[in-house]
This record gives structure tokens, C-alpha cells and sequence, in this order.
């Protein structure tokens, strides 16, 4: 009578190779998980650069800023300053050459308060309110938490607003994007 089944060197080997096959899975699905952090910082980058050029534009030709409506339609509780940051008040009040300083620092108020448009940072997501958004002209540091944010802000002593993003710890890992006035 003759014995069918596996020897323990045939199942030390299977074993061994299902280990090393797990190893470099791991490896692999942890560099995935990397590169679709980048990849969502990097995209969060472009959609808030367009936010901002959009509210920028629906201002100069007679719409109205996306915070302004949401506080309207109370969306935003409290907050009762919003309803003087409007434009047409902007458009008739406000000196032609500090519109963009005075709407960036709201825009990006807004947008580094209220999560609404889902820019939350992939690397850190529960940092400074977890909008992954600040109203900072600087890029980050390396090797900072603020990793994964976009910031923006009125670079001092021009007519221009710069937009970086770091995603990355190498000093090259920012991505950089100015806007210039568009009411001059």
C-alpha cells in the first residue's frame, strides 16, 4: 500500500516560495500606493490652480464667488464677514490693482477651511484641517508634515499669485504655478 501526499521538503518549499512572492508583492503594492499619493497631489495642484483662475474670472464678468453662494445658501454657518466679500462690491469698491491680493486671501481662506472641493492631502489627510489647501505663498520644507499640500498666496512686491506644491522629500519634488493678475 502506497501513500499519496506531500513530503515536508515539498511543503518547506512551497512555503519559502509564497514568502519570497509576498515579499516582493508588498514591496510593489507599497510603490503603488506611493506613486497614486503623487499622482492625487499633483492632480489636486491643477484643480486648485483652475478653482482659483474660475472664481477669479466669474468675478470679472459679472458671476459670483463659489463661497460667497455657498454662505448664501448656508452652506457655511456663521462666517457673517462673507457677505460683504462679494463681486459686486469687489468690482465697485475695491481698487482695480488689489482685487487679486484681496480675493486670494478669501479663495484660499475658504479653501483651507472647508474641504468642499475634496483637495484632502493623500500623505497627511488629518493636517490643519485636512484640506490639503493653505493660503501660503512658500512652498513647504522637505521633509515637513505639510508634505502633499497646495499652497497659495499674493507673492509679496508683485502682481502675482504662486502656487507650490510639494510632493515629495528630494528639493525637486514641488510643482510651481503662477497666476498673474488678471484684473490689470
Amino acid at each position: 500500500m502506497t501513500q499519496k501526499g506531500f513530503t515536508l521538503i515539498e511543503l518547506l518549499v512551497v512555503v519559502a516560495i509564497i514568502g519570497v512572492l509576498a515579499a516582493v508583492g508588498v514591496v510593489a503594492f507599497n510603490g503603488f500606493i506611493n506613486n497614486a499619493k503623487i499622482n492625487t497631489v499633483k492632480a489636486n495642484h491643477k484643480s486648485v490652480v483652475k478653482y482659483i483662475q474660475t472664481e477669479f474670472m466669474k468675478c470679472d464678468y459679472g458671476g459670483e464667488i463659489d463661497f460667497h453662494e455657498r454662505w448664501k445658501r448656508g452652506e457655511i454657518e456663521g462666517h457673517s464677514y462673507l457677505e460683504d466679500v462679494n463681486c459686486q462690491r469687489i468690482n465697485t469698491t475695491i481698487n482695480q490693482s488689489s482685487k487679486m491680493t484681496f480675493m486670494i486671501d478669501y479663495i484660499m481662506g475658504f479653501l483651507s477651511h472647508y474641504d468642499v472641493m475634496g483637495f484632502t492631502n493623500p500623505f497627511n489627510p488629518n493636517w490643519d484641517n485636512g484640506t490639503g489647501v493653505q493660503g501660503n505663498h512658500d512652498c513647504a520644507e522637505p521633509n515637513s508634515e505639510t508634505v502633499g499640500e497646495v499652497n497659495c498666496g499674493w507673492e509679496p512686491g508683485t502682481t502675482t499669485i504662486h502656487c507650490c506644491t510639494r510632493f515629495g522629500n528630494d528639493p525637486d519634488d514641488i510643482l510651481q504655478t503662477y497666476i498673474q493678475d488678471p484684473f490689470i
